[in-house]
Formats: C-alpha cells, sequence, structure tokens
C-alpha cells in the first residue's frame, strides 16, 4: 500500500541536493502511533536479525531547478511523493497524521498536504515494466586486506545482482511471516538499456555516499514477490529513500 501525496508551500521549497535524509525525517515525526515509530526508526519489522523496516519513498517530483551555486534544489510548488509500505497499519497511521497536520515542516520551511490518496498493487501480473521513482541500490559489505570493512555495491548489470535481490526479498518475505529461502524467491529483475554512466546516481544519506540506478526495468516472477517489491521497495536501502518505483504495465 502507498499514499500520494500533493505539497503546496507559499514559494518555492529549497533543499539541499542530498536531502532524503530531510524527507525520512519527516516521515518518521508524523508517525503517531509511539510503538510503530519506535519500531520502524529502533527496530524492524521482523523476529530475528536482520530486521527489515518495509517502506520506501520516492524523490519529490515536479518542476525542479538548482540554484545559482549548484549546491540546492529549488522545487515549484505543487510537488509530488510517494510514500509506500509492506504494513498496512504503518501506512494508514502515517496517512491519518499528515491529514491532520495543518502545516509540515520541510527543511525549515512550511509545506501543506493540499491532496492525499491511496494506492495498492492487487493485479496477478507476473510480467511488468517499471520505473525508478528513487534508485535502485544493491550491495554487500566486505572486508579489504587490511581488515577495513567497506561497501560494496553491485550495477543491476552485476553478475551478483539478482541473487543480491533474491536474497533481500526473502528477509522481507520473512518479516511478514513467509518464511522462504532466496532459493525459493520465483523473481527476476532485467534493466532496459546499456549501463550508462547517466543511470547510475551516488547520493550522499548524511555522511554516507549510496550508489544508486535509476531507468526502467523488466519484472518478472511470482506476483507475491513483485507486490512485497512494489510495498516495500526494491533492493536496499529502502528506508533512506532508494528502490521506490511505478508500474506502467503488463510485459513480458
Amino acid at each position: 500500500m502507498r499514499i500520494l501525496l500533493t505539497l503546496q508551500a507559499e514559494k518555492p521549497i529549497v533543499l539541499p541536493i542530498h536531502h532524503m535524509y530531510m524527507l525520512q525525517g519527516l516521515i518518521y515525526r508524523h508517525l503517531s502511533d509511539p510503538a510503530l515509530r519506535a519500531l520502524t526508526h529502533d527496530h524492524g519489522f521482523g523476529a530475528t536479525y536482520p530486521h527489515m523496516k518495509l517502506f520506501t519513498f520516492s524523490r519529490l517530483m515536479g518542476k525542479v531547478r538548482l540554484s545559482e551555486d549548484k549546491r540546492h534544489f529549488l522545487f515549484e510548488p505543487p510537488v509530488n511523493w510517494v510514500i509506500s509500505s509492506a504494513s498496512q497499519d504503518w501506512i494508514s497511521d502515517l496517512a491519518e497524521t499528515l491529514l491532520k497536520t495543518q502545516v509540515l515542516t520541510l527543511a525549515d520551511q512550511a509545506v501543506q498536504v493540499s491532496e492525499l490518496s491511496f494506492r495498492s498493487w492487487e493485479k496477478r501480473w507476473s510480467h511488468v515494466q517499471i520505473g525508478m521513482l528513487s534508485p535502485l541500490t544493491t550491495y554487500r559489505t566486505e572486508v579489504s586486506e587490511s581488515g577495513k570493512r567497506f561497501t560494496h555495491y553491485i550495477s543491476p548489470w552485476g553478475q551478483d545482482f539478482l541473487p543480491l535481490i533474491r536474497q533481500n526479498l526473502a528477509r522481507k518475505a520473512k518479516a511478514l511471516g513467509c518464511d522462504c529461502t532466496p532459493d525459493e524467491v520465483n523473481f527476476t529483475v532485467t534493466p532496459i538499456g546499456d549501463a550508462t554512466s547517466e543511470r547510475e546516481k551516488i547520493l550522499m544519506f548524511k555522511n554516507t555516499p549510496i550508489h544508486g540506478w535509476v531507468g526502467s526495468y523488466r519484472l518478472s516472477g511470482d506476483p507475491f514477490f513483485i507486490r512485497l517489491a512494489y510495498d516495500s521497495g526494491l533492493g536496499g536501502k529502502n528506508s533512506e529513500g532508494f528502490g521506490c518505483f511505478q508500474i506502467y504495465g503488463e510485459r513480458r
């Protein structure tokens, strides 16, 4: 389940280039149920590690331009935003609070929710084409020869990309009570087009650089896993604003 928001403001909304952590903070602040807020922020869903937060969100969408110093985006209202979760209680709590709150604060600027609507994916399609609303990222944590741990990001054209996607979906399914192994995840992601440099985006989340990829992809497999990816995000770091996508239609 997801909510589609339209945000209004009296003047352009000015945000730093790397602002996904600000959007995440707005989400956390507007979860009214203390238990849900603590579960999402501090713990995550599922009884065993790794815990999954099971939500994602898009970039802000609308007319945007760079500031003269090229350090900020200026978004011209109205601005559209998608927030999605595999938890019905979580998304309902957030939506109710956002509707009740007359003025939201984003980077010390007042914005209002002028429209809010719900979307759910109920179709049983096993082949769809999607477009990323926020970059798709997959990664492994590795150890260098010196013993230092580092994050190795895998592109959608990489050999290890699909196994990592399936592993991630198996963990999300387990967090929802559906125990399965990565080998049992009937799900495939195929990038449409070539691996051009324009498709790779490096975004800073606070002080951490994260590599992600945009563009269109084909998903195929069990409709359960397609919906799980739609609701909770495709790939990793979903709660930091990665892996949110829209479905264009049924495609083989």
